[in-house]
């Protein structure tokens, strides 16, 4: 579901929404058609940054969780596993 007062809010600062309502008020005043093609368009937007976002805190959390073994190999050249350089080139990958 698309997170419509939160776009609203992002466009437009002043806006509200009754509680079971599907009409979004801007300045007290009812979205236009235009603006509501403009608000779904943003709240898209806004929802794929947020799973992006989601998507780097994961990938940068298994890097940082598995740094230490490229740490290791430098110092005493014990090998990471493949699976563990897969994983991290996957996880770089999906940051963005």
């Amino acid at each position: 579901m698309l997170d419509l007062i939160g776009a609203a809010a992002a466009l437009y600062g002043n806006c509200s929404q009754e509680v079971g309502s599907e009409i979004i008020y801007i300045n007290g005043v009812p979205a236009s058609a235009e603006q509501m093609t403009l608000l779904e368009e943003k709240a898209v937007l806004l929802a794929d940054e947020y799973t992006q976002k989601s998507v780097n805190k994961k990938a940068l959390a298994y890097l940082a969780s598995t740094d230490w073994m490229v740490l290791r190999q430098a110092d005493s050249g014990e090998v990471i596993p493949n699976n563990i350089k897969d994983a991290r080139a996957t996880a770089r990958l999906e940051i963005k």
